[in-house]
């Protein structure tokens, strides 16, 4: 495969890029400010600033001087006393001008009706009777530290036709 030849030539000199002129604000018109047609007449005062004393402007500070005196002696405090009961007012009660006529009827006294009598509970007599020696379970000792518990219902077995296979023995 041939690569065309490039018909395209320059002819002359390439045009530079102009270059860029730094950053200037642009001209702005003047702002104009009217004229002032009022005058002021005679002198212009201003509000002084309050000067305020320093330190060494203070004035003495002045304790007032109290006019009250006591004449005579206080009154002391009275002992203290033990504590005691205070009196109690008598109770009064009103006088009753109601008053029954005749015997006044009481019925005799009743028993609250008490708890019933149960017969006392009989229980079967046990007919079942151990013979011989009574055997526990042997006593299991318990996992040390370290030692991995082995359930050899959970064993990983494989079934080769119809063989079973225990990893455990293998190794």
């Amino acid at each position: 495969m041939k690569k065309p030849a490039d018909n395209l030539i320059p002819e002359g000199e390439f045009a530079k890029r102009p270059t860029e002129e730094p950053y200037k604000p642009g001209e702005k018109y003047p702002a104009m400010k009217p004229r002032d047609n009022l005058i002021s007449e005679g002198e212009f005062y201003t509000r002084q600033e309050k000067i305020w004393p320093g330190a060494g402007d203070r004035y003495p500070a002045k304790k007032p001087v109290d006019n009250l005196i006591p004449e005579g002696k206080f009154a002391k405090r009275p002992p203290e006393q033990p504590y005691r009961m205070g009196e109690k007012y008598p109770t009064m009660r009103p006088v009753d001008n109601l008053a029954p006529e005749g015997k006044f009827y009481v019925p005799p006294a009743q028993q609250a009706p008490g708890v019933p009598e149960r017969y006392p509970a009989k229980k079967p007599a046990d007919n079942l009777v151990p013979e011989g020696e009574f055997t526990g379970r042997p006593i299991e000792e318990a996992p040390k530290v370290g030692e991995r518990f082995e359930d050899p219902s959970n064993s990983i077995c494989a079934c080769i036709h119809g063989l079973v296979f225990n990893y455990s023995d293998t190794q």
